[in-house]
């Protein structure tokens, strides 16, 4: 009996177990691995090894690669990313990298890190090749090409127009160029309505090259493609280049062959006029220059003419202006400050003026004075234009435009200006106004009368020998650089 019931026991207890392994499998305490969506993605996007680790840098470089395992700038990713010793650069830099990143980026992703694939230096311009990768929400992972250029001398961000020029083009754009290059050296490969439009801004697609730039395509861009590389440089500018002189050539002699650069102590002063033309007043002022054989540098707003583009009487007068040998500078379109727009802004501002301004007298500026005297740090134009301030301006409270309304035929205005003009100083007036003119009048049979000769900017500086590089001059003997533009 005894072991009827121990058997029995022993019976039932076997069955509470195995009931309680049953109910262990059915209803598990913790998460099955096998299942866990966040392990899965794990393992679909493995962790990302950064090609910069291993790449070369340029003897000599201006930058070194930073790498962070969690760039508190770039919102806390896996980054690499250059920095030199001009810190204002490397801001604009991770500006530009910021701006990529977060136009590149697909819907439903999260950027994941930054990588640097290649670097290009010619003389003092560095382009670099970056990637970005994101994770996308179904767990896997994308990837977008771009490139940042910069010029380490000026500390500016580069675009392809001050590169190549885009408005030397025939109809101011490569848009035909790029077509026709790639339909002679990968004929069928691509589909040319495909290829984006190229522009002056440009900074996501190019790296820069000696001479010119390389514009990149990525694999399958703009077709069953590889990445294409296409290089646009002097060649390919001389074929469809416009009429006219580019400001990265040395400036056009204005002068009908009457160049006469400036001796270091000579009596020299060089008058400039800004605003114009000024129709009326404009003109009374070129009939005197022509009765005294004095030249005279005019900073041109088109649109502050009533339209340059299509006043027929302003172009007139601009043409002139060269007849007389004097010279032609580019002060902006409509005169904005240029510390209150955007670069995009600042870029318009200065090439359409000028391609107006070679449509009205057939030369193109290359003297360039910001609205205000604002030179702005990251000028993508810095490269292509002489920048020029001044010296004297009349002072505090006697500037000329200030006594636009003065009515005593600019007496005022002659003799606080002549207290301050010296050998080698830049004067700056403005043809607009009547009595401006007619205080230039009088300063400038004043300052004849003391022996000094008048001359154009470009014979102040002795322009012809010089290439732009970012200097600002205020007198034949004064600068300052690019360290002391304004922020922005």
């Amino acid at each position: 009996m005894k072991r009827t019931l121990r058997n029995g026991l022993c019976l039932i207890l076997a069955i509470l177990c195995l009931f309680c392994c049953f109910a262990c499998v059915k209803e598990p305490e913790g998460p099955d691995d096998s299942t866990d969506p966040t392990i899965q993605q794990t393992e679909q996007t493995p962790t990302i090894t950064l090609a910069a680790s291993t790449l070369q840098l340029p003897e000599e470089s201006a930058f070194i690669l930073s790498f962070f395992e969690a760039d508190e700038k770039l919102g806390g990713i896996k980054s690499a990313r250059p920095t030199s010793a001009n810190a204002y650069l490397n801001d604009l830099i991770l500006d530009q990298v910021q701006l990529q990143i977060n136009s590149l980026a697909p819907s439903d992703s999260k950027a994941a890190a930054l990588d640097v694939l290649a670097v290009y230096q010619v003389e003092s311009t560095y382009s670099f090749e970056f990637l970005a990768y994101y994770d996308l929400s179904d767990g896997s992972r994308k990837v977008a090409p771009f490139f940042v250029s910069t010029d380490f001398t000026s500390g500016t961000i580069l675009t392809l127009g001050n590169r190549i020029r885009l408005s030397n083009f025939e109809n101011g754009n490569a848009n035909e160029y790029v077509p026709a290059y790639l339909a002679e050296h990968f004929a069928g490969q691509y589909q040319a309505d495909l290829i984006p439009a190229i522009t002056a801004d440009q900074r996501d697609g190019f790296y820069v090259s000696a001479g010119g730039a390389t514009l990149v395509y990525p694999a399958g861009s703009i077709g069953n493609t590889d990445r294409l590389s296409v290089y646009i440089g002097d060649a390919a500018i001389s074929q469809y280049r416009r009429t006219g002189t580019t400001p990265t050539e040395a400036p056009a002699d204005l002068s009908g062959g009457d160049y006469q650069p400036a001796g270091e102590n000579e009596k020299v002063v060089a008058m400039t006029f800004d605003d114009g033309p000024g129709g009326a007043s404009t003109a009374r002022l070129l009939d005197y220059l022509e009765q005294n054989n004095i030249k005279a540098t005019f900073f041109i707003n088109a649109r502050n003419v009533a339209n340059l583009e299509n006043s027929a009487s302003d172009q007139a007068l601009l043409q002139r202006m060269v007849s007389l040998n004097c010279e032609v500078g580019n002060h902006s379109y409509s005169h904005p400050y240029f510390s209150k727009i955007s670069v995009s802004d600042r870029i318009y501002q200065v090439e359409h003026n000028a391609e107006l301004i070679e449509a009205a007298c057939g030369v193109y500026p290359n003297l360039f004075r910001a609205p205000g005297g604002i030179f702005m740090k990251n000028q993508a134009y810095a490269d292509d234009y002489f920048f020029i301030d001044w010296t004297v301006d009349g002072g505090s409270g006697t500037e000329d435009w200030r006594c636009k309304n003065d009515g005593d035929g600019g007496v005022h205005v002659a003799n606080a200006y002549l207290n301050y003009i010296g050998p080698g100083s830049i004067v700056l007036m403005h043809d607009i106004y009547e009595n401006s003119v007619s205080a230039a009048i009088i300063i400038m049979s004043n300052l004849k009368a003391q022996g000094y000769r008048f001359v154009t900017v470009s014979e102040l500086l002795d322009l012809k020998n010089k290439v732009p590089d970012g200097t600002i001059y205020t007198s034949q003997t004064t600068s300052r650089n690019y360290m002391s533009y304004e922020q922005g």
